[in-house]
């Protein structure tokens, strides 16, 4: 989910520059935006926002305060993972399909839920199952805290 003020932000900048196949085009509109395009335009952000700290795209993942909940790899998968398939056709092993697809479905409806009930205050909610893949960032990272 992403915060109110930077969904705003992003359907400005969607009306601003109104791209017509990707949401951050590349250097040609015809393919999305490289790792590298996006790497340079987060440290280019960092340094304009005076943050000395090494940064890259992956901590942005670690930064709640971001979306006030920060969307992990299933949020984009989600969203996007169709169309980076369909982009990418022939050149994704199985093995990668499946781990993403594993992810995708991961905690959703589509492996099922359990309810859970505090005994104390009668508070009900409903907990979907994990997908109890190893490379899955939910699933291992509950597992590494414990």
């Amino acid at each position: 989910m992403l915060s109110p003020q930077l969904l705003e932000l992003l359907r400005d900048w969607q009306r601003a520059a109104r791209p017509q196949a990707w949401l951050f085009p590349g250097q040609n509109s015809v393919n999305p935006m490289s790792a590298r395009q996006l790497n340079r335009a987060v440290h280019a952000a960092a340094r304009a926002a005076g943050i000395a700290k090494r940064v890259s795209p992956h901590t942005l993942r670690h930064s709640p305060g971001l979306t006030g909940q920060s969307p992990g790899g299933a949020d984009v998968f989600r969203a996007h993972g169709a169309a980076w398939r369909k982009a990418n056709a022939g050149h994704v092993g199985l093995g990668q399909m499946k781990v993403m697809s594993a992810i995708e479905i991961c905690r959703t409806s589509a492996l099922g839920d359990h309810v859970e009930r505090c005994e104390d205050c009668a508070l009900t909610r409903v907990a979907y199952n994990s997908c109890r893949n190893r490379h899955c960032p939910k699933c291992q990272g509950a597992a590494a805290r414990q």
